[in-house]
């Protein structure tokens, strides 16, 4: 059970780390 939580816990913070870099790259763009 800790082992899913912890996988859950790098999938988001993989997710956010790809959103932030998006959205820091959509606004050098401009």
């Amino acid at each position: 059970m800790e082992s899913l939580l912890l996988l859950g816990l790098c999938f988001i913070g993989l997710a956010t780390g790809c959103l932030l870099i998006f959205l820091r790259e959509k606004e050098d763009e401009e």
